[in-house]
């Protein structure tokens, strides 16, 4: 039987991207509403966004253990359809 890694059988890690996720995307808001601090948001929105996508594309059980290079293609080819 293979042996199963226990980071991802234990979903702490995707609790803790998930807070640092949503945490960047409230600091975005919060940046976002001032002129001198749009700047740093538009760092923090980044962030928050490719913690959470990330963090739900190296969960097994969102991409179905299989799935997730299916989302890799897609976003190659919409890579290559906006160049």
């Amino acid at each position: 039987m293979a042996e199963v890694d226990s980071v991802f059988v234990d979903k702490t890690w995707l609790d803790t991207v998930l807070v640092v996720g949503i945490t960047s995307f409230v600091l975005c808001l919060k940046n976002l509403s001032a002129v001198s601090t749009a700047k740093m948001g538009l760092v923090y929105g980044i962030i928050g966004m490719t913690a959470l996508i990330l963090g739900y594309w190296l969960d097994n059980a969102y991409t179905f253990d299989h799935g997730s290079w299916v989302i890799g293609c897609k976003l190659c080819c919409r890579m290559n359809n906006a160049m």
